[in-house]
Order: structure tokens, then sequence, then C-alpha cells
């Protein structure tokens, strides 16, 4: 009962801290709040929870898990660096001399050792699964940006890259770290997120990835974490019957699987999948279909023909409608364009530099979740 009331007590006051914060501090008093209040606030509860913690059982952190968990971040860090090689590098919004440095550690990753020491004392006085949950949520809460979340919520194309990029990343890394601390300790999450935080603050440059890689990248990481943790866990506490049947090794594929279909999704490789909004190419293919479409090079440019099927830009659109006709015009090659179901020619005459695309393949229905999404944001 004791440890019921600890546990309520500090979670009512960590809930209370997040709504005055959002009403009346972030946004207005941005400078002061994450250099000095919110720092502040955090030291105190870590020495409140340090002191009500002692006599507590503590957990260990077997040394292999600790490895194994270094191993996954840093292979992850490689892996999305070396994605910039193929999307390209953007500028850090951080500062980089060694007081802004310094100044980003204090917010940042001070802040998470302390957060995590919280979590783990959580975790520790309650074995309640109701309770286990309510910690994962308030953190997740933490960790949100009420006034991004907000900016975006009338707009359905920002709130949904909101929240595949941010928000349900968001969610897998606050429970893998609930999970961490449950079955070790606050120093195994510790482990996993403050070497990628550490990355964002002192490297220069980052890939410039798609948002939805972006989250699917954060995702696996998360995913790969806890299946190779969780399998060594439950292996040293005899609770698999079956352990071949179960090695996180299996998975490995299906991940990789993964990545490769969202990196030809996004555009990494030479073809790429586009779904149909319109009937306008009906009976070639129909709304709700997917054509996959390859990038060109100058020489399959220069032998596009009559009747080849063509994805281009018009204006913020994607089209992918057929050449019905060719025309030169000062040196310039000009396609005139028509749906198969439209009763006239397209009124914009393609250039070439529009052209992103040439249609080799057709994929009936699949497509059908990209339209109701476009239908939802527009």
């Amino acid at each position: 009962m004791m440890k019921q009331s600890k546990f309520i007590s500090i979670f009512i006051t960590i809930f209370i801290y997040l709504l005055i914060s959002n009403l009346f501090l972030i946004g207005k008093f941005n400078a002061i709040y994450y250099l000095w209040i919110n720092p502040i606030f955090w030291i105190i509860l870590f020495l409140i929870c340090m002191i009500l913690k002692k006599g507590y059982k503590r957990y260990k952190n077997k040394i292999n898990n600790i490895q194994k968990v270094i191993i996954i971040v840093l292979f992850y860090i490689i892996i999305y660096f070396l994605l910039g090689l193929i999307f390209g590098f953007q500028y850090s919004p951080y500062q980089h001399d060694i007081l802004s440095v310094i100044k980003n550690i204090w917010q940042y990753i001070v802040i998470i050792i302390f957060e995590e020491y919280i979590r783990n004392y959580f975790i520790s006085i309650s074995k309640n699964k109701v309770d286990i949950i309510l910690t994962t949520i308030l953190f997740i809460f933490i960790g949100i940006n009420f006034n991004a979340l907000f900016s975006n919520i009338n707009n359905m194309s920002s709130l949904f890259q909101y929240f595949s990029s941010t928000l349900l990343p968001l969610i897998f890394s606050n429970a893998l770290c609930t999970y961490l601390c449950k079955i070790g300790s606050y120093k195994l999450s510790l482990f996993y997120k403050i070497p990628i935080e550490l990355i964002y603050i002192i490297s220069p440059i980052f890939p410039n990835l798609n948002f939805l890689l972006n989250g699917f990248m954060n995702i696996i990481l998360t995913a790969l974490i806890y299946v190779f943790i969780s399998y060594d866990y439950q292996k040293s506490e005899q609770q698999l019957s079956r352990i071949k049947k179960q090695n996180p090794f299996l998975f490995v594929p299906i991940l990789l699987l993964g990545i490769i279909l969202i990196c030809f999704t996004v555009g990494v490789f030479k073809y790429q999948p586009m779904a149909i909004l319109s009937n306008s190419m009906v009976p070639t293919y129909s709304r709700g279909d997917i054509v996959v479409y390859s990038k060109p090079d100058t020489k399959e440019l220069e032998n596009l023909d009559l009747y080849n099927i063509i994805v281009y830009r018009l204006d913020d659109m994607i089209i992918a409608h057929r050449i019905v006709e060719i025309q030169e015009k000062n040196g310039e090659t000009l396609y005139i364009t028509k749906g198969d179901n439209n009763p006239t020619k397209d009124s914009k005459k393609v250039k070439k530099q529009d052209i992103i695309g040439i249609v080799k393949l057709t994929i009936p229905f699949i497509g059908y979740p990209t339209v109701w999404l476009n239908e939802l944001f527009n």
C-alpha cells in the first residue's frame, strides 16, 4: 500500500507539471523553461526517488544485454548515415560550438538520465500491469511536443506525417524503455537512448530521409532491441520451452524485407510504386491500382515513343498518362498526353524535365489504402 501511494503521488506530480508546462511555459518561456525549469524539476524528482527507493530490490544488468543494446544501436547509426549517401544530407538545426554542445547535453542528455531513473523507480515499486502501462503512457506524454501536435491537428497531411515520423516511434520507444527497466534497469534504456540523442546533438549533418522511412527506421530499432533482449531474458529465466523456434535471428529477414519494402516505396531504387487516384486510364489501370514505374536515364528519355505511359509532374500533382503525340519546338521535345478514359488530350504539354518515370507494371487493387488516406487528407 505504501508503494502504491508513492507511485500515485509522483505520478500525479509529473502529470500536473506537464499540464502547467504545456499551458503556461512551453512556447512562451522556452529559453528559461528548457535551460532551467525543466532540468531543475527532474533533478529534484530524481533526488526524491533516490531517497524513496532505498531498501527496494535492485535489478542487475547482464553485460551481454548491455553489449547487445550497444551493438544494435551502433548498427542502426551506421545504417542511418549510410542512407544519407542515397537520400543526401541536411544540416543539423543544433549549433556546434563548445558552449552550445554543453548546453544541449544539459537540456537533453541529462534529462534523459533523470527520466529513465524515475521510470525505473516506478517499475521497481510496482509489479501491477496497470501501473506499468500507466507509466509508459505518462512517459509518452512527456515526450510529446504538444505545440507541434496542435499546430498540425487541422492539417490531416501534416498530422499524418507527425504521427508517422514522431508519435508512433515515440510510442514504440517508450514501450521498449519500460520493458528494459522491467527486466534490467534504467541503465539498459540509457544505453539505448543516449547514443542516438548524442549523435543528434554533435553531428553537423543528418540524412535527409523521407518522413515515412525516418519513422520506420526508429521503429525497426526498437523492434530489434526488444527481440534480442527479450529472447536472452526469457532464455535465462527458462521461460521458453522451444527456444530454437523463437530464435531472434529468424526475425532479421523479416525486418530486412520491411526495410527493403519501405525503401522501394519511398523511391530508393530505380523502380518505384505509385497509387492511382482516378479512373482516367481505364481500362489500362483503374483507381486503387498500383503502377510501378522506372526512373528514366538520359538514353531512356531520348527513346520515348508514342503510346508509352509516362509519369510526370504537373504543378503539385503527379500524373501517369499515355503519350499520344510528340512535337519538336525550338529544339525542345514536347509530349502531348491523354488518359485512355478521357475524351480529350491533356491541355498542358510535358517537357523532358517534367518526366519522373515510365510505367512498367500494374498491380490491381492494392493501392486503395493510399486512395482512402488521400481522400481523408483532402
